[in-house]
């Protein structure tokens, strides 16, 4: 298949969306007014609205359904009252359930929640009434927490955890929040104004999303030009405003090797300080780093030419980290925090110190981040430095620039400067770009090469349009981020109806058959390496969440060399084949649920039979049993004809006492790498965001076991 052919066929799907859709009239946004009280009473937090503030209190009601009627009234309703006084802002919530408690559901106990799969109510709050960034808070029946940033809502923090307190009371017909949020844990102006406001709630039994004000269901919560005005509030003046987090850490590392034993036991003590410097920026210092509680990496099977973009999981990484992701998150990004601190393989090298500071007006963004990392085999001490500024314009566009270095010594350097943009045309039209160049100084050998980045989409309650290009040279070299290949130009578009007739059985909710077209080719003579064609004939999505999904996908790979893919060698050659899926997943809210996913085809000049399925169990929100089996079956592969397979087997155990005492264990087997690992973590949260960590970590391969048992402690104090 050659390049001319890709084009006509990227050209086709876009100018499908320009014909098939019809642009209505953009639509007056009514903001309606909500107000907040003052108490000058002390509000005792159990999840009962039963003080004399609370009755007095101004009702807010009228939730309209996002999903599955739109507009309509909600089926179970939701009232909602706001107190504040001179420490916090404060939520009395009662939600009702038309099938009264038996039907509330929420799978575990976990904080930071899956946003899908629990009844949950939700608040969120733009403080600087700029209708673009957001902060929100939400809850389940059971009082476990969620909170995370929204940025134009384009970006998401979701690893964001802010200071708040919350008491949740479940009876006979819903269930009550009591929520305390404190303004030194809310960003806003040093001027007092109004703020934007607006609530979700999800029955999940019935899968109905209602919100008020309400919003169109292309969209989210987090989309605050659909929000509520509160008035009234009157927030305190700063104070300190500073936040302590000191811990101390235990660890004893055993490595069993070709017959012998070495142990080491190591103490450490170090700490994060937080100083909110004025209500919309803050300093974050952390000294002696340390992440022995993070969650371990899950291992991927990889099929593919690409390199796996692992997600960051050390919280003073991801904290603000919005702020500083440009890219596409797939093919390249000009600033990926696994360069700092973790070598090639995710082993941990020690972090001295490191500070951020962020600062977010109306008008513009502000962001710097540097990081010490300690002296490592040969690598000498390493300076790792970050700043990004961007500015906003129009309702809610914005243009920006980023600049990264990692300096290892005079003759080790990398230097990354980007500029990036956000252009929004109305409610259903964004484009997004990246210009990125780098220059890399490596002892007497110095190149520069370049990347970028151009992103456009269209979300209607009918149709969801996305085109994705990403270019990178192959001497675009980021120091401190990341490219999936070098030497590579990519295209992904793809076109999406979203059909709901009035004829559709009751039990669906809507079909989404769609078609995808990707493409890469060498930037350096555009000559084409590999793509695909997907469609999805069948895509339905049912009133209870779950979906039956069936893809054809026809291939194509063009090797101007020999490849190895899990040490298996493909010969130079051109490859073209069909490959045919089928996907089920049932409602992931219920006690006993499944996903699944059968695969059938060729895969270059062999064969592929691919399956994957989880079964999970959660008989009661303190209990939560997770196994999940991928197995790879590859015949007639290469140049050597050869078969072979590939199994990955994952379990999860949670147990939890309530939202604040719980227990992980993690297990995963590769057959491909002959790894097994185990991480297992007690945690208890004795006060809000103070922790004792108990970890048991056991990682075997390639003959060496290693273990490590980890004691940690932290204790957080807040000073006004």
């Amino acid at each position: 298949m050659n390049s001319k052919l890709i084009y006509s066929i990227l050209f086709l799907v876009v100018f499908s969306q320009f014909t098939w859709s019809q642009e209505q009239p953009s639509e007056t946004i009514i903001s309606p007014e909500i107000k907040a009280s003052r108490t000058s009473n002390e509000i005792i937090l159990d999840g009962v609205l039963d003080e004399k503030d609370w009755e007095t209190a101004a009702v807010i009601s009228g939730f309209k359904q996002v999903e599955p009627y739109q507009g309509t009234e909600a089926k179970n309703e939701t009232e909602v009252k706001i107190l504040f006084d001179d420490k916090n802002i404060y939520f009395g919530v009662f939600s009702h359930s038309e099938n009264g408690k038996k039907s509330i559901r929420v799978p575990s106990l976990t904080r930071d929640f899956s946003f899908d799969d629990n009844d949950l109510f939700g608040i969120c709050i733009d403080a600087f009434n700029s209708k673009r960034n957001a902060v929100a808070f939400q809850i389940t029946p059971y009082g476990n927490q969620r909170d995370l940033q929204s940025f134009d809502d384009v970006l998401f923090d979701e690893d964001w955890d802010a200071l708040w307190h919350a008491k949740t009371t479940i009876v006979e017909n819903g269930w009550y929040a009591e929520i305390a949020i404190p303004f030194n844990s809310i960003r806003f102006p040093e001027v007092a104004s109004d703020w934007r406001v607006n609530f979700i709630r999800i029955h999940r039994k019935s899968n109905e999303i209602s919100a008020f004000p309400g919003y169109p269901r292309s969209l989210d919560t987090y989309r605050m030009s659909y929000s509520a005005i509160l008035k009234g509030i009157e927030p305190p003046k700063a104070g300190k405003n500073l936040r302590l987090n000191p811990y101390a850490l235990g660890l004893t590392d055993v490595v069993e090797a070709n017959g012998t034993t070495s142990d080491d036991f190591t103490t450490k003590i170090g700490g994060d300080i937080k100083w909110a410097v004025t209500p919309h920026a803050a300093l974050d210092v952390t000294i002696n780093t340390d992440f022995a509680q993070a969650d371990v990496d899950r291992q991927v099977v990889n099929l593919t030419r690409f390199s796996v973009y692992f997600p960051e999981r050390r919280q003073f990484f991801l904290e603000n980290s919005g702020m500083f992701l440009v890219g596409d998150g797939e093919n390249i990004e000009p600033f990926f925090s696994r360069r700092i601190g973790l070598d090639d393989n995710g082993n941990p090298i020690p972090l001295l110190v490191g500070a951020k500071y962020t600062d977010r007006t109306v008008k513009r963004s502000l962001g710097a981040l540097y990081v010490l990392q300690d002296s490592y085999d040969s690598i000498p001490n390493t300076h790792f430095s970050t700043l990004r500024y961007m500015h906003n314009y129009g309702g809610a566009n914005n243009v920006g620039v980023l600049l990264t270095n990692k300096y290892a010594s005079s003759e080790q350097v990398n230097t990354v400067a980007s500029v990036s943009g956000l252009h929004r045309s109305g409610e259903n039209w964004q484009f997004k770009y990246l210009f990125s160049h780098s220059t890399d100084k490596n002892h007497s050998n110095s190149v520069s090469g370049f990347g970028g980045n151009f992103n456009l989409d269209y979300a209607s309650n009918n149709m969801f349009f996305s085109s994705n290009h990403s270019l990178i040279s192959k001497s675009y070299l980021p120091g401190i981020g990341f490219v999936s290949r070098g030497n590579l130009l990519t295209h992904n578009t793809g076109i999406i109806p979203i059909i709901r007739p009035k004829w559709k059985p009751k039990f669906v909710r809507s079909f989404q058959p769609g078609v995808f077209v990707s493409a890469s080719q060498q930037a350096s003579d555009l000559r084409m390496q590999e793509g695909a064609i997907s469609t999805y004939p069948c895509y339905l999505i049912f009133n209870d969440g779950s979906l039956l999904a069936f893809r054809h996908r026809y291939n194509w790979q063009l090797l101007t060399e020999d490849l190895s893919i899990l040490d298996y060698t493909i010969g130079k050659g051109d490859y073209y084949y069909n490959s045919y899926r089928l996907e089920y997943n049932s409602d992931l809210s219920k006690k006993i649920s499944v996903a699944s996913a059968f695969e059938l085809g060729k895969y270059f000049n062999g064969g592929l039979k691919s399956y994957s399925a989880e079964l999970k169990i959660a008989p009661i929100p303190h209990v939560s049993l997770m196994g999940s089996y991928e197995y790879n079956e590859i015949t007639d592969f290469g140049v050597n004809q050869e078969d072979f397979d590939t199994n990955l087997f994952t379990s999860t155990l949670r147990l939890a006492l309530n939202p604040n005492v719980q227990l992980e264990t993690f297990y995963q087997y590769n057959s491909t790498l002959k790894n097994s690992r185990i991480n297992a973590r007690f945690s208890w949260q004795y006060k809000p965001l103070s922790f004792i960590y108990l970890v048991f970590n056991s990682n075997e391969m390639a003959g060496v076991r290693e273990y490590q048992g980890i004691f940690k402690i932290n204790f957080l104090t807040q000073i006004n």
